[in-house]
């Protein structure tokens, strides 16, 4: 693979370290001010509620007390006041605020002298009284911020009103009730006054305004009260703060600390905790190495098409999720150069000033760019960032506002697209009878701007439906956000809906109810207004809290023609995102550790005790309720709204689920807001093209769209802040009719690779290869060589897959292969002991290739304890299979449910419940096993091995089934009465030539080498299923010869003397022990050898499959083992024959 050096120039390199590095010391500078501003705001707070009476209930006041229980909502305030002074300095820098206009620098220069001296000036913001007093610098701070606002046009300020609400007052309410004493202001402008906030966005500085590159790490900050002394160190490149006890000198470092001090924070003062918030959200800024080919990638194919300037100028491109705006302004930089080439003009412009490119960036960007993000202050930097790159600060930008909005770009109305409107969600009759009762219109938009302000408001209360509280509760009210004693109501019934909708189409919102009463209304309408107040002040909440996004209201123009008639191809030319990764589900490590910074830290029963020393809080608990209410709603509108169905498909028998993840939501969002041929380039996880939770995008990408180009990146680079292991992906695809093949490539690390030829480091994936791995979650495997895709299409053959049941179940040797895992280490921890007493709990670690005792046992169960636990699900599973029987054997269909079809079924024949006796636990019998934690860089993978009767099993193991329960002999035992047990129709799903023979297949290289395509860090059951599985007859010679060496190496110790009997012919039959390494060694071989000419593998296949390119190719394995398996292999024809 090219390196990043052969395609940058050592001076790009230079340039990329220098602006990392600058980065770095204007984040450090930034973190300091905001450690300044807020300690000096607290303790205004303090000072001003000290002063006042204690029942004072002035709203300074009360914004005071509000500052000082919201330290987060302090701390975003105090951001967006940064932003202010970033822009202030900015503008100034840029020539559009004199000095004199911008603070009175002068003033400035000995507090910065003094700033910059170490050691000196009051610490942590301290100031002295006087200079507390003083407000001067405070006040013309305010008054300069208005004139940005508003804009100014006099000598030493020109400024245009700035598109946006970063100076509006009503975004801080705490610093308008507070104030900043001037000593601080000085050290914080001193801090922020810089040599690089330039006044231009240029690709230079990678598409975006300097200070908002910073902006992802500073919102992942917690601000805290220090409650003892800390110490703020710099250990191996990271910033930590720790308790300064633990920060204690010792003689051996000669009296210095542990770790170099940066700073020290006193008890009560302020500090910056780096927290897992940014992580759990999932919200990383694009990497400035992916932008460019994302852009290119996407946009190239509609710039193809473009004939004329004015085409390019029709184009449409969004980006739903889009920060601070890099990719838009990099869109904007490259539709721009496109459009002066067809207008011939590129030569020209080649070696002229900025402000001609600007012009034209300008009525591009005003023409062709669009963004939505949910976080305000991200689209105000987004907003700057594309003002700058198009114009000049004196120039008005009114296009700026109205492109870019603030919203949640997944909650909204159907869009007006066919697809979408296609699927007929699963509600409840009550829903559908609620819904309809609200007027959508789908193909038209209103005329009157009236028209469509009752439209937005109707759309709202639709989206709001989904999210209403499902009972009247102090929970529900925690939901909507009202206020503590304010009774909030459930859903209402269709009468008061009905009702409901007439207002909602008025325009009431509740407010007016005591004016109607006290009107000229008659006492009937004033009550039935003032009935739906508590409805509609409950509407207003839960819109505030989603901040819906209509698309065709807001952008109305991309779907509809000037006459309001809908578009033939509604939607937008191009989507451009790199979305949120957040898993959408009430974490409690996540939630709590921002009130106890330890909390990650503790182990499950100490976690519980002080999750509920924290839910005493009463705010606390409110805000925890808040959460699960919040992404319950969320839950309901995505899985019934209709506008989700690519989120929950079905996969044979069951469904895909798993937990929602905002990404996935965005990638079907992005497919509708697609017109018909337009292109979308995305930002991933990897886990779109692999988890089983996204084989509906999966389908929808691969029946509904053509996929371009799908690269998967492993994070070595480090472009994203997160683990060197996780990976992503560049997805680029068109909403047209699906293509025979893609380009691919897996496993990249170096971005450099993207500047290259792409022909030269994909291949060409076909989609017939994918159906045929994987037909029914369609899971990429991450191919690097078309000689890999050849491999694998060799080994997978005409087998069938492992997780395929046989088409006759009880078919005499049928093979059934069903994986499942048994005790979570987590919430059935309570069953666990270390003191030894029962039977040993197996985890994954415990385990090796053909190894059933790697590592001794940490923890046991005892029998009885673990059957009770085990037995609901047991019962559970016969139960399954009696309702089957149910269904055939009653003569009439019964009404109700499951349940009822059962207990009709054993009275029937005079049974009665049934108990334990009726079951068989899988403990019972001899079980194969593998590791779920598993990586594709391991040396290997896919490890397995057969553990003995009497264990248990932890969920690092996945096991087979090794009961399957046959159901004419189920159905003779019922028909027989309770004489016998139902136990007696359980039989082995796999007989123990069987099992030993697929322990070997596991355990292959070929195999292994098939689960390297699709591992990340676990091997899943889905995964697993989708292996292809040689099945044999157990009389087959290649089954012989597999199982009876599997036998030899794994049989060992009186444990297994039953299955070694009927294995190897007697209890007593030769073994290798683990001592006997190289003799087992030579086993394995075999073993490797057998299998790989099972599957049709050549020697030059099997050669590539081990010595191929890396991780697939077991780079860790030594050359000795694997030149045994290739000697072993030009053996075959006779190890067949000497078994």
């Amino acid at each position: 693979m090219p390196t990043a050096q052969a395609h940058r120039p050592s001076s790009a390199i230079s340039q990329q370290t220098e602006a990392a590095r600058r980065l770095s010391e204007l984040k450090e500078r930034t973190c300091e001010a905001l450690v300044l501003l807020l300690t000096a705001l607290l303790r205004q707070a303090r000072a001003l509620l000290a002063k006042e009476a204690a029942a004072s209930r002035s709203e300074r006041d009360q914004l005071a007390r509000l500052a000082l229980q919201d330290l987060r909502g302090l701390y975003e305030q105090t951001l967006r006041l940064i932003y202010r002074l970033f822009f202030i300095q900015t503008a100034r820098r840029a020539g559009y605020v004199s000095a004199d206009c911008a603070l009175n620098l002068d003033s400035r220069e000995p507090a910065r002298q003094r700033s910059n001296q170490p050691g000196t000036g009051a610490p942590d913001g301290e100031v002295d009284e006087d200079d507390a007093s003083a407000g001067r610098l405070w006040k013309r701070l305010q008054e300069l911020c208005a004139l940005m606002r508003s804009g100014c046009q006099q000598p030493g300020l020109r400024l245009a009103s700035y598109p946006g609400r970063l100076f509006d007052p009503a975004t801080t309410p705490y610093l308008e009730a507070l104030a900043v004493p001037d000593a601080v202001l000085i050290q914080v402008l001193a801090l922020l006054d810089c040599d690089t906030l330039a006044g231009e966005v240029t690709p230079e500085t990678d598409w975006i305004w300097l200070p908002a590159a910073l902006y992802e790490d500073l919102l992942a900050y917690e601000p805290r009260l220090a409650s003892e002394p800390l110490h703020e160190v710099q250990d191996r490149g990271r910033r930590l703060v720790i308790p300064a006890r633990l920060n204690v000198s010792s003689p051996a470092r000669d009296g210095r600390t542990r770790y170099p001090v940066v700073r020290a924070v006193a008890p009560g003062n302020v500090y910056l905790m780096p927290s897992r918030g940014r992580k759990s959200r999932g919200s990383y800024s694009t990497p400035p190495a992916l932008v460019p080919y994302l852009v290119r990638r996407t946009l190239e194919p509609l710039v193809s098409r473009c004939r004329r300037a004015e085409d390019m100028l029709a184009l449409r491109v969004v980006d739903p999720a889009m920060g601070t705006g890099t990719l838009l302004v990099a869109a904007c930089d490259y539709l721009t150069r496109a459009y002066v080439r067809l207008l011939g003009e590129g030569e020209t412009l080649a070696t002229a000033p900025l402000e001609c490119w600007k012009r034209y960036r300008r009525l591009v960007a005003e023409h062709c760019l669009y963004g939505v993000d949910l976080d305000e202050l991200a689209v105000e930097l987004a907003r700057l960032s594309l003002w700058l790159f198009t114009g000049h600060l004196d120039q008005a930008a009114p296009f700026v506002s109205a492109n870019l909005r603030c919203g949640n770009s997944l909650i909204s109305i159907p869009l007006p697209d066919a697809h979408v409107r296609s699927e007929a969600p699963a509600r409840s009759r009550r829903l559908d009878r609620l819904l309809r009762l609200i007027p959508l219109p789908e193909n038209a938009l209103p005329a009157t701007t009236e028209e469509r302000a009752r439209m937005r408001r109707l759309a709202d209360l639709w989206v709001a439906l989904w999210f209403w509280p499902r009972a009247s509760s102090s929970a529900a009210r925690d939901q909507t956000g009202g206020p503590e004693n304010e009774a909030v109501p459930a859903l209402p019934d269709r009468r008061t809906w009905a009702a409901l909708v007439a207002a909602v189409a008025r325009g009431e919102d509740g407010s007016q109810a005591e004016a109607t009463a006290g009107s000229t209304k008659s006492a009937t309408d004033a009550a039935g207004t003032l009935g739906l107040a508590p409805y509609l002040q409950t509407l207003r909440r839960l819109v505030r809290r989603m901040r819906p996004f209509h698309w065709q209201l807001e952008f109305s123009s991309v779907f509809f023609e000037d006459s309001g008639r809908l578009r033939s191809r509604p939607g937008f030319d191009a989507v451009l995102t790199n979305p949120p990764w957040e898993t959408l589900k009430p974490n409690s490590r996540e939630f709590f550790a921002a009130y106890d910074p330890l909390y990650r830290r503790l182990e499950r029963v100490e976690a519980e005790q002080q999750r509920r020393h924290l839910l005493a809080d009463h705010h606390i608990e409110r805000a925890w309720q808040d959460e699960a209410h919040w992404l319950e709603g969320l839950s309901r509108y995505v899985r019934q709204s209709g506008l989700y169905p690519a989120q929950r498909v079905p996969i044979g028998s069951r469904a895909s689920g798993g937990d929602l993840n905002s990404y996935k939501l965005f990638v079907e969002r992005v497919y509708q807001l697609l017109r018909p041929g337009g292109s979308c380039g995305l930002v991933v996880p990897a886990s779109l093209y692999t988890d089983q939770s996204s084989a509906g995008l999966r389908r929808l990408l691969l029946d509904r769209a053509r996929l371009i180009v799908l690269l998967g990146f492993e994070n070595r680079a480090g472009l994203f802040p997160i683990d060197s292991r996780c990976k992503f992906a560049l997805l680029v695809f068109t909403r047209e009719r699906p293509a025979a093949h893609f380009r691919a490539a897996f496993m990249l690390r170096d971005p450099a690779v993207l500047q290259s030829d792409e022909q030269q480091f994909t291949i060409a994936l076909p989609r017939a290869l994918i159906e045929r791995f994987a037909p029914e979650t369609l899971s990429l495997l991450e191919l690097r060589t078309q000689r890999e895709a050849e491999l694998l299409s060799r080994i997978y053959g005409t087998w069938p897959l492992l997780g395929a049941q046989p088409q006759e179940r009880e078919a005499a040797g049928a093979w059934s292969v069903t994986l499942t895992r048994e005790f979570d280490m987590t919430s059935d921890r309570r069953l666990f002991n270390r003191s030894g007493e029962g039977w040993p709990l197996y985890e994954g670690k415990m385990i090796h290739q053909y190894c059933p005792c790697f590592a001794p046992a940490r923890y046991h169960v005892v029998p009885e304890i673990g059957r009770q636990a085990l037995l609901r699900g047991e019962l559970e599973r016969l139960e399954q299979e009696l309702d089957e029987l149910a269904r055939i054997e009653l003569p009439q269909p019964l009404q109700g449910g499951r349940r009822e079809r059962l207990m009709t079924l054993l009275t029937t024949y005079g049974r009665g419940p049934l108990t334990a006796a009726d079951v068989r636990f899988d403990c019972e019998a001899p079980r194969l096993v593998f590791r779920r934690v598993a990586s594709s860089t391991n040396a290997r993978s896919l490890i397995a091995t057969i553990l003995p009767a009497g264990c248990f099993l932890g969920n690092t193991l996945t096991y087979v089934r090794p009961w399957r329960l046959n159901r004419d002999k189920l159905l003779a035992l019922v028909r027989a009465g309770p004489a016998q047990p139902l136990s007696l129709a359980y039989e082995r799903s796999l007989s123990p030539t069987l099992l030993a023979y697929l322990c070997g297949l596991l355990n292959s290289f070929v195999l292994d080498y098939v689960i390297r395509h699709k591992v990340s860090v676990d091997i899943t059951m889905s995964q697993a299923a989708q292996l292809p599985l040689a099945r044999l007859d157990p009389e087959q010679p290649y089954c012989q010869a597999i199982a009876r060496r599997v036998a030899r190496l794994v049989c060992l110790g009186p444990a297994f003397a039953h299955l070694r009997s009927e294995l190897l012919g007697a209890e007593d039959a030769p073994t290798l022990p683990p001592e006997q390494r190289r003799a087992r060694l030579q086993l394995q071989h075999e073993i490797d050898a057998l299998v790989a000419h099972l599957y049709g593998l050549s020697a030059a296949d099997l050669r590539d499959l081990l010595y191929g390119p890396q991780p697939q190719s077991f780079p860790l394995v030594p050359a000795s083992v694997k030149e045994g398996v290739l000697r072993a292999f030009a053996d075959v024809e006779r190890l067949l024959e000497s078994d």
